[in-house]
């Protein structure tokens, strides 16, 4: 963000980006979803699918996940809210 005028007024001036650009900063951070994904990227490298059984023995937290992440999904395709992007669609494709 740009340095605003008036009451809500933020520090982040131009210099400052600049300056932290040349430091080579991260301004987008993993997230917990990205996390996930990378542990299903690993389930998928190791047994051949994304089959994660619901109930996974070696990761409940996987399986879990896995589970909502076709849920939501189910949600998206039928237009109600969704926490996933179709970004994040496009990643799992």
């Amino acid at each position: 963000r740009f340095k605003k005028e008036g009451a809500n007024s933020t520090a982040m001036t131009q210099e400052r980006i600049d300056t932290l650009n040349s430091l080579k900063f991260a301004w987008t951070t993993r997230t917990a979803w990205d996390n996930m994904f990378d542990q299903l990227k690993e389930y998928k490298r190791k047994h051949g699918d994304c089959l994660v059984p619901n109930k996974y023995p070696e990761d409940q937290v996987l399986g879990n996940w896995v589970l909502s992440q076709r849920a939501e999904y189910r949600k998206f395709k039928a237009r109600k809210r969704s926490e996933l992007t179709p970004e994040r669609i496009e990643a799992m494709n």
